[in-house]
């Protein structure tokens, strides 16, 4: 919003810049992006590199070895406690609850083809539910 009789500082600028300017933007933009290409190029080679010379992550895999066999062997008696929680939280009589306004509202939702209603308010809901029983318990289990 202009006060005074004067042009806005814009104006100005604008004004100031000639194609020879605009030129020397657009020219010196083209160096940098040469410049950034080059750098991508020099750094996907030495990947190349590396994989050429010490092999392809992905072929360390194929080959197994005594260790990764136990460590595969350790991995599988794991169990997450947080999904054993979640599951044992899922019966409890407010989540049973929560689950079956949820699975109502997917009913509903899906018996009519044409609705903008969605189940997202019953969903939080459930959710809310589930994760406020699994918080109570689930820090005892870790160690």
């Amino acid at each position: 919003m202009r006060t005074s009789g004067y042009p806005s500082p814009r104006f100005f600028l604008l004004n100031d810049l000639t194609s020879s300017a605009i030129h020397g933007v657009v020219f010196e933009l083209s160096v940098l992006c040469w410049d950034l290409l080059e750098i991508f190029t020099v750094a996907i080679m030495g990947f190349e590199r590396k994989m050429l010379t010490y092999g392809d992550p992905e072929d360390e895999e194929d080959a197994p070895a005594e260790e990764e066999e136990e460590e595969e062997e350790e991995e599988e008696d794991l169990v997450d406690p947080l999904e054993t929680l979640r599951s044992k939280c899922e019966q409890t009589e407010h989540c049973v609850h929560a689950k079956e306004r949820l699975e109502a509202c997917e009913t509903r939702v899906g018996s009519k083809s044409n609705t903008a209603e969605e189940c997202t308010e019953e969903f939080f809901d459930f959710l809310h539910a589930r994760d406020h029983c699994v918080s109570h318990k689930l820090f005892s289990n870790v160690k």
